[in-house]
């Protein structure tokens, strides 16, 4: 099992995903995770790379982001199209789209973290 940690400064830090044990370990045991499915051949996930890294930021304490290289690691997710952004509480799988929409990115991390809260979840 290989963890791979991109840190970002301060202690924020979005966890790569190599194995599905480790995609099944990292929902099972932090309750509001964003997953961004990837790959480097992919324009539209380049650009949005940097913004991901700021919603790690912008939410530190309250979601937890990882992402996932499609090309590298398999997961068990089956994804059509990259970028794709799935958004689970609690284990299950909340919401999912796919593109390089920032807004819909930022919309839905606001709402996992708005349900997070209402359920007093806080991020390990």
């Amino acid at each position: 099992l290989c963890l791979l940690l991109s840190s970002l400064g301060g202690g924020v830090v979005v966890e790569e995903v190599s194995s599905e044990g480790q995609f099944k370990k990292l929902l099972s045991e932090h309750p509001a995770v964003i997953v961004d499915f990837y790959s480097n051949s992919c324009g539209p996930c380049i650009m949005m790379a940097p913004i991901f890294k700021d919603l790690a930021k912008e939410y530190e304490g309250k979601l937890v982001l990882a992402k996932v290289d499609v090309q590298r690691a398999h997961v068990g997710v089956q994804i059509r199209s990259m970028p794709t952004f799935q958004f689970y509480l609690q284990g299950k799988l909340e919401h999912q789209f796919s593109g390089g929409d920032e807004r819909g990115l930022r919309h839905h991390a606001g709402l996992l973290a708005s349900k997070a809260d209402a359920l007093n979840i806080e991020v390990s």
